[in-house]
């Protein structure tokens, strides 16, 4: 479907050129998940090939079979978060980026309580957003005239948390992540088994979202050394890590292109 409609606007504006349709085409309509990223300004400035990803912190909607809400579960995801870093290992090494994953217990600083310390260095990151169903209904699958999907950093200035130095080795860059989607109860699930998908690495409700549902995922990488965001994105889309590996493909390539560009450190 996409391509087609890629192809009808590429007839439409020949004189142009394609890749005008291609850009225009971006951000408005989506084909299964939608994804925008944001890099900032310091991306290139030096090499960023070690990344740890953070446990992601999850937001869950549990719901009648009439979608009024039940009750919402939200914290840190160990599961999940292992699961999108094995996923998306093989990406990283076929760019060349060092990465791994840390989990919560990995970030114990005996000077403070880690969890509240890491949530609330996600509520200073995040711009505050509608409901993700609010955020669906807004950027439909098919057809032009979605609006573009929004950079959901409130800030590209973090104060990180003492964390143990040991945590995270040589790393130069943290990732975090919140993904917040919606389940149904077990009695709802079962009335709509034959439509729904697996939400299996989150804990809660039933395990199943409809499939014309989508979670929103937001990822941010901080540099370490300055507490600086130097990227983010924003997915719409299937909940199961093997889709949601596509979120850090953007960060991964345009950090090897930008590393190439860079000499490497050397060891005397």
């Amino acid at each position: 479907m996409r391509k087609y409609a890629l192809t009808a606007l590429c007839s439409i504006t020949l004189l142009q050129g394609c890749t005008i349709a291609k850009q225009f085409a971006e951000g408005v309509r989506c084909d299964g998940y939608c994804l925008k990223d944001y890099p900032g300004e310091t991306l290139n400035v030096q090499r960023h090939d070690q990344l740890v990803i953070l446990p992601p912190l999850y937001t869950l909607s549990i719901r009648q079979g009439n979608d009024e809400e039940v009750s919402t579960q939200s914290g840190f995801n160990d599961t999940f978060g292992k699961a999108f870093a094995t996923e998306t290992l093989g990406a990283a090494r076929s760019y060349e980026i060092e990465q791994r994953y840390v989990p919560l217990a990995g970030l114990i600083n005996p000077a403070f309580d880690n969890e509240p310390a890491l949530r609330q260095l996600h509520d200073d990151l995040w711009a505050q957003d509608e409901d993700p169903e609010a955020i669906r209904d807004t950027t439909p699958l098919y057809g032009l005239g979605a609006p573009e999907i929004i950079d959901p950093v409130a800030t590209r200035q973090l104060t990180l948390p003492p964390w143990p130095e040991e945590a995270f080795g040589d790393a130069c860059c943290v990732l975090l992540m919140r993904v917040n989607g919606w389940s149904y109860t077990r009695g709802a699930a079962a009335a709509n088994t034959g439509m729904a998908v697996a939400f299996s690495v989150l804990p809660g409700g039933s395990g199943y979202i409809p499939p014309s549902s989508d979670v929103v995922a937001d990822a941010a990488v901080v540099r370490l050394e300055d507490n600086v965001v130097i990227w983010s994105a924003r997915y719409i889309g299937p909940t199961n890590p093997v889709a949601m590996r596509r979120l850090l493909s953007p960060y991964f390539s345009k950090v090897y292109n930008a590393n190439a560009s860079l000499p490497r450190q050397t060891v005397n």
